[in-house]
């Protein structure tokens, strides 16, 4: 329920309930709205070829598009982070807290 809406009463929930139990099916004259053909999700999946490179920066295919889109927008890679950095960005990205003394030395 939306934020500050009453509820729904025990009536209605038991209405949903038998409609769903029915089929759910809309009232006559409803349309939900549709897809065009060109909708990104419905398109069948393709592999793109990699942009062409002879970076030293590149060591996946994913980096060649990153390079390339880089490169359109005149901006160049940030430096590679240290080893302490990686584990913090991780740990945040995962738990949302910084990692603990004894998880960094490992990592490190």
């Amino acid at each position: 329920m939306p934020m500050g809406a009453r509820p729904l009463s025990n009536d209605q929930v038991e209405e949903i309930r038998t409609w769903i139990a029915n089929g759910a099916s809309w009232p006559a004259g409803f349309e939900l709205g549709r897809a065009k053909d060109d909708w990104w999700s419905l398109r069948p999946l393709s592999r793109p070829d990699p942009p062409k490179t002879d970076s030293p920066w590149v060591r996946t295919p994913i980096d060649r598009f990153i390079l390339a889109k880089l490169a359109e927008k005149r901006l160049t890679p940030s430096a590679e982070a240290d080893r302490a950095t990686l584990i913090r960005r991780l740990t945040y990205g995962l738990h949302g807290l910084p990692p603990a003394w004894d998880e960094i030395q490992a990592f490190l």
